[in-house]
């Protein structure tokens, strides 16, 4: 098939390009009036955006929420291709939210753990072999007294002085008290509370 070439405007910016391709692509199929042209992919999805919401009977109107649930039914468990994955990422690819929408996403997740990524359910578990410390550690009752006595303390290592990678160090070790009395606990950095592990 011959190519041409031709000097025209883009039908969604109006920016002059030259176009390329054969003499049958320059006309519509449907009706054999000449086919839109546009200068790049952008202004091409542009425009079939706009059409397809002026011509959508949905615009403006929201599903039911029968309908939203039967939707939510029938792409459980659906797998994208991976042609339609590298779509689906290329289309997102440099985009971001509004700081509006972020806020609000962050609030409609506060106090709703996601149950579906815990414990058995993750990808990572091993079988509940977590070690009793880490699980002591990592509760937030331990994280609250931990803040407190940092705020006790001012922020500051009670050996040296210092302000940075603090740690909070049991005086009668958790082995011997079994509890986290904040009167037992001091911060130390992470140099001095290594000393004092191995005094």
């Amino acid at each position: 098939m011959e190519k041409i070439k031709i000097n025209t405007n883009c039908d969604e910016c109006g920016n002059s390009f030259i176009w390329e391709g054969d003499r049958i692509s320059r006309f519509s199929v449907r009706n054999g009036n000449p086919a839109k042209h546009f200068c790049n992919p952008e202004c091409q999805n542009r425009h079939h955006s706009r059409k397809m919401s002026l011509n959508n009977p949905m615009q403006g109107k929201k599903h039911s929420l029968k309908v939203k649930e039967f939707i939510q039914r029938l792409n459980t468990g659906r797998k994208l291709s991976p042609e339609q994955l590298r779509k689906k990422i290329i289309a997102q690819t440099g985009k971001e939210h509004s700081i509006e929408w972020r806020l609000n996403i962050s609030k409609a997740k506060i106090g709703k753990p996601n149950l579906k990524i815990r414990g058995k359910n993750n990808v990572n578990w091993k079988g509940g072999i977590s070690s009793e410390i880490k699980k002591r550690y990592m509760n937030c009752d331990w994280k609250l007294i931990r803040k407190e006595v940092l705020i006790r303390y001012n922020f500051q290592c009670q050996d040296c002085g210092n302000k940075v990678r603090l740690d909070v160090h049991h005086i009668i070790p958790y082995r011997i008290c079994k509890e986290h009395k904040i009167e037992n606990l001091i911060p130390l950095c992470k140099s001095c509370h290594m000393k004092k592990e191995w005094e």
